[in-house]
């Protein structure tokens, strides 16, 4: 899904088309920050409640 966002986004660049790309813009970032904040929730559950490299990126998007 990704690499096809990234081949819109340069399309719809390329035409000027600035509103289509913003939502594209939006929707691909907020589905990859919850695929991130996912990772990192799964990781918090194998390294246990001390893992500090996960409290302070947890800390650091505000979760």
């Amino acid at each position: 899904r990704s690499f096809n966002d990234h081949r819109q986004m340069i399309e719809l660049a390329e035409a000027g088309k600035h509103g289509a790309l913003a939502t594209l813009l939006s929707r691909h970032i907020l589905r990859t920050r919850e695929s991130y904040i996912a990772t990192l929730r799964e990781r918090q559950e194998l390294a246990g409640p001390n893992s500090d490299r996960v409290e302070r990126i947890r800390r650091k998007l505000r979760l």
